[in-house]
């Protein structure tokens, strides 16, 4: 009975000195955080969406960018005219050809 005194004292004691040190407070820190994240998540999801929305204009506009580079290329024009013009006729000559 005596042993189980002074091992509940001893622990009681350790508690104390756990509590003093900090250890309870930083397990409550943690809880609360967690907390605070289950009721962010709605919001955080929400920041994620408009994340990916805005990423996906930002791309669209790089597009765009590029597209309008490309058009005041007269080269670039040129040649892809080119390229279809030969492409139109090598297809017309294939179905003309055609047994």
């Amino acid at each position: 009975m005596k042993k189980r005194f002074l091992l509940s004292l001893s622990l009681a004691s350790s508690l104390l000195y756990a509590e003093d040190n900090g250890f309870f407070v930083s397990a409550g820190y943690q809880i609360g955080e967690a907390v605070q994240m289950v009721k962010n998540t709605g919001e955080l999801k929400n920041l994620n969406e408009k994340y990916e929305q805005l990423n996906q204009y930002l791309n669209q506009v790089a597009s765009l960018k590029q597209s309008i580079q490309n058009a005041n290329n007269i080269e670039l024009v040129n040649s892809s005219l080119n390229y279809l013009k030969s492409f139109t006729n090598n297809n017309y000559n294939s179905t003309t050809q055609w047994p």
